[in-house]
């Protein structure tokens, strides 16, 4: 560092410095290893550390105090909408004087997306195309109370909050509620998707925070926004999330468990050196409030669903807590919905129980399991237990058409199992005598179930159906896999699926639901509601009416054409003669789909119907 040192030409000093030598650099710029100037002999600074070096220091300090104000400026100017530790929200979250670098550039992956707008402005925005004032707002809320809580009333609202409450309050569930409600384009829908699952990412992955609004959230998001449940489940990512909120937030447990085993010594080895159960990280809850009940029921509900129809991960189990939540929910009365919503959860459990009671079919099993009385019994009881709970329910429940089509399918859960299942054989000497034919009774009873719950749907006003939650639409997948499992099995001994077709016309079913579900389409967009979009861009009603066609059409190719003209000639002779159907003509590409017994097992479980990536464009329009 020669080349930094001060040369010192006056003689005084020269001879100063050789009765006293100066190192070749301060002891802050060797440890640093940086070039060093040292001051004029005689100056009054100290020389603990080289004027370069602290020139360097205060210009970074000037730096970062310029930083800091220009960001707080620009902060104080756009406040962010999307998060509840946003600025606009410092009334009810001051945020912290000092941000460290990596919690900002997180913060900015989130508000990228958005329009930062104060809660006080005239609008709110999200997103480019998604934009609010508070009065679109608080129509779109009442919109929300009065049309789509009384079908799924897990998340409901007290009607004296304001969007502006609410959206001080939970910014993330203002904007989830408005994206299920406000009528979007395809384009900002597809974005809002984007969006939430990166909020979800960012504050409950990364910053790990731990909010009931997030719960509430994810299944307000899981309730209408349309996902495919047999290819390519979407949704598993979201129920991971909202598994892990349940449990962190500990609504999956009554308030005062802290965790500790039964007869588990922990605890009292906490007590005896001196610390008790909440400084060792078992800290307890003394109430569970009103929304973390419905919340929890509502994750229930959806996890129920899902594992039981689907086979798609795995369900909460049931516990005693759950059924105080929903004794202390119907004690409150604080909402006529509750009834409804107890009525829901208590029914999934009647038949939740039912269906641990049978044994779980797959088709990788290579013995097939014989339908005896037991199971005839357990079914029998588990039909009468359900028929009994529906008969005792309140008018308000039984004039919920969404009820009804909860009960019948359910109905048709219970049977399902029996299409994996086989006869014992007449000359069975371990067998009753009626024993054999007790198999063809409960698919008898299946297809009785799957004719009723189509009724029920066709029943179901347009306007409803474009307001009810996914799950019912899921339910018609369900169905509609089903019959055509039923419809489609080998003749037997004890089955004649001809007799089934005739008991139900598949062909009018399927042509009546797609018609019914163009019109709810049709019905949502001229009452100013929002048309839900597929990822794709498509109507969702608009595609499950092009798929019901096209089902329509491969079920026709796969039944026999004189099998069809036996079947429509005693339809031909009850109706008149302008009202019969014309017959189209089956394409080729039907014929070319065989969907055997395995396929819709591996559908329902862990298929991958990559191959399956056939365009249904083919499917001629009715």
């Amino acid at each position: 560092m020669e080349d930094c040192l001060v040369s010192r030409e006056e003689p005084h000093c020269q001879d100063d410095d050789r009765a006293n030598p100066k190192p070749r650099a301060c002891s802050n710029c060797a440890r640093l290893k940086m070039k060093c100037q040292w001051p004029a002999a005689g100056s009054a600074r100290p020389e603990k550390m080289c004027s370069s070096r602290v020139a360097q220091l205060e210009k970074k300090l000037d730096g970062l105090v310029s930083l800091l104000a220009s960001s707080q400026q620009m902060q104080a100017k756009r406040p962010s909408p999307l998060t509840p530790e946003s600025p606009q929200a410092s009334h009810i979250h001051p945020p912290p004087v000092v941000e460290t670098l990596d919690h900002r550039v997180c913060d900015a992956n989130i508000t990228d997306l958005s329009n930062d707008i104060s809660s006080d402005s005239a609008y709110l925005e999200l997103l480019p195309g998604f934009r609010v004032t508070h009065d679109e707002a608080s129509q779109h809320l009442y919109v929300y109370r009065h049309t789509l809580v009384p079908v799924f009333p897990f998340v409901p609202l007290l009607d004296g909050l304001s969007s502006r409450e609410l959206y001080a309050q939970t910014p993330f569930l203002f904007w989830t509620i408005m994206s299920v409600v406000m009528p979007l384009p395809s384009t900002v829908q597809a974005e809002i998707k984007t969006w939430f699952r990166t909020y979800l990412a960012e504050h409950l992955v990364v910053q790990q925070e731990r909010r009931l609004d997030m719960l509430q959230a994810i299944i307000i998001h899981l309730a209408w926004n349309d996902f495919p449940f047999y290819l390519e489940p979407q949704a598993t990512p979201l129920l991971q999330l909202a598994t892990s909120l349940v449990i962190d937030l500990r609504l999956d447990k009554a308030p005062g468990f802290c965790g500790i085993p039964h007869k588990s010594l922990l605890g009292e080895a906490w007590t005896l050196i001196g610390k008790s159960t909440s400084t060792c990280g078992l800290k307890t809850k003394v109430l569970h409030c009103p929304e973390e009940k419905r919340a929890v029921l509502g994750f229930y509900h959806i996890s129920c669903l899902l594992s039981l129809l689907f086979r798609r991960g795995t369900q909460l189990p049931w516990s005693n807590w759950l059924a105080q939540c929903c004794d202390s929910l119907l004690e409150a009365a604080q909402y006529e919905s509750d009834l409804y919503l107890v009525a829901l959860i208590k029914m999934q459990h009647i038949a939740e129980r039912a269906y641990t009671v049978l044994r779980s079919t797959d088709y990788q099993d290579q013995v097939s399991i014989v339908y005896r009385a037991p199971l005839e019994m357990a079914m029998n009881n588990a039909r009468r237990e359900l028929d009994n709970f529906v008969k005792t329910q309140p008018e308000v429940v039984k004039q919920n058409k969404i009820f009804w089509s909860h009960y019948h399918i359910l109905l048709v859960r219970l049977y399902e199992p029996v299409l994996l299942m086989k006869a014992p054989s007449i000359t069975d000497t371990d067998s009753l005598p009626a024993e054999p034919f007790q198999r063809a009774e409960a698919l008898w009873k299946c297809v009785q179930c799957c004719s009723q719950f189509f009724e029920h749907q066709l029943t179901v006003p347009a306007g409803d159906l474009s307001a009810a939650p996914v799950t019912i639409n899921g339910f018609t997948a369900f169905a509609i896999v089903t019959i055509s499992r039923i419809m489609l099995l080998d003749p037997t001994a004890d089955w004649e699926p001809a007799l089934a077709r005739r008991r139900l016309d598949m062909d009018k079913v399927l042509r009546r639901m797609s018609e019914h579900f163009e019109e709810a389409d049709r019905v949502a967009q001229e009452m100013g509601r929002r048309r839900r979009i597929m990822d794709d861009g498509t109507s969702v009603f608009l595609k499950y009416s092009f798929k019901a066609r096209w089902i329509r059409q491969w079920f026709n190719a796969k039944v026999p054409q004189e099998q069809q003209q036996q079947e429509q000639q005693p339809q031909q002779q009850l109706a008149p003669a302008a009202a019969l159907p014309v017959t189209e003509a089956t394409p080729d590409w039907a014929t070319d789909f065989h969907f055997d017994e395995n396929f819709w097992q591996e559908l329902m479980s862990v298929y991958d119907c990559d191959f399956l990536d056939v365009s249904v464009t083919n499917a001629a329009p009715m």
